[in-house]
């Protein structure tokens, strides 16, 4: 069977130009069958509008995956689309490709002289345009007294976070100052009083090499350095690695992946839903010393819970710096009743505001 070849452009969106090509294999039933379906051939469709391609999928970006996807699509008598599938191809591309291919509007497809439903395939591509890494000269900094962490493992956790946002750390004495990054990662693990809660932090300074002692852009003239920050609260010293590499990829991934040019993005989520449900909160927090015009400020935190309900780690979502640390422990001592799923107890994902109060 003939299927549309489309061409997916993964760094800037680029119109897309069908032509034939082969996809083997059996299909699977539609996922939605109308009356009288018709299956047909690409060449055989008459395209009325067909979209811009959209935006490369995130992660899919920074895995660097590509391939091609195969999305069945069925389409009313209208020439609408009613449903799309995809049935073969990467799974981080495969949502993009269902929702891609809905877009699209065709002619009604006519079978003597009366508009059918009819189904067919399209065989999307996804190719990253610009695959050649960048270089980078990473300064890393790790400040964790009294953990286990092991300073090459960090190390190594972050030159593989750069590689996987497209950079190449390369020595200092082999970096062309004017082409290079310096990428700055401060890495600093703090314990909350006598407990076994940990504030971890990240914070990034990138700049050209060539730039590396600037402290901080000139009004009026083109960004020169970036700053990054996100922060966490770890419960136990098992997982402080694995929290430092949350806050390294979130870091890394806003300044390379997320952001444009000249400008500084606050690191934000979409709240989650699920079935957990507070049914031990901490009173309203007293402001802490803040600047003025603080007070009735909230701070949004998402909390990752274990199996009993409890917070095993805090995570800075947005709120005022002087009131992050107060937060973050804040949402430490939220309890909340289990996540079941078919009775079972799992790990779940909350996001509040955490409320203060005036003084």
């Amino acid at each position: 069977m003939r299927t549309a070849l489309c061409l997916i452009l993964g760094l800037a969106a680029a119109p897309l130009h069908p032509q034939a090509g082969v996809v083997g294999g059996t299909a699977p039933a539609s996922p939605r069958e109308l009356p009288g379906t018709v299956d047909t051939e690409f060449s055989q469709v008459k395209i009325v509008f067909q979209p811009p391609a959209p935006p490369y999928p995130p992660l899919a970006k920074i895995a660097r995956i590509q391939g091609t996807v195969v999305v069945e699509l069925l389409v009313g008598t209208d020439g609408i689309p009613v449903s799309a599938r995809a049935i073969e191809g990467p799974v981080q591309l495969r949502a993009t490709a269902e929702g891609y291919a809905m877009a699209w509007k065709f002619a009604p497809f006519l079978k003597d002289g009366a508009p059918q439903n009819f189904r067919f395939k399209l065989a999307m591509p996804f190719k990253l345009r610009d695959t050649a890494l960048r270089e980078g000269v990473l300064q890393l900094r790790l400040e964790a007294a009294e953990t286990p962490l092991d300073g090459k493992r960090i190390a190594g956790m972050a030159r593989g976070t750069l590689y996987s946002v497209g950079v190449a750390p390369v020595d200092l004495a082999k970096a062309d100052p004017a082409k290079a990054d310096s990428v700055g990662l401060d890495l600093r693990v703090t314990r909350l009083g006598e407990g076994d809660a940990y504030l971890c932090e990240a914070r990034l300074r990138v700049s050209r090499l060539q730039d590396l002692m600037l402290a901080s852009n000139t009004p009026g003239q083109p960004q020169q350095v970036w700053n990054r920050r996100a922060a966490l609260v770890q419960r136990g010293a098992a997982d402080l690695e694995e929290a430092l590499a949350v806050l390294t990829r979130e870091v890394c991934t806003v300044h390379y992946v997320n952001a444009r040019p000249g400008e500084d993005l606050t690191l934000r989520y979409a709240a989650p839903a699920d079935a957990t449900r507070v049914v031990v909160q901490p009173r309203v927090l007293a402001l802490p010393a803040a600047p003025a015009g603080k007070a009735g400020s909230a701070v949004k935190v998402r909390i990752h819970l274990d199996e009993r309900g409890r917070p095993r780690r805090a995570q800075l979502i947005t709120g005022p710096p002087e009131l992050e640390e107060a937060a973050l422990a804040y949402a430490m001592a939220v309890t909340c009743e289990p996540l079941k799923v078919d009775g079972a107890a799992k790990p779940g994902l909350l996001v509040i505001d955490v409320p203060f109060g005036g003084k």
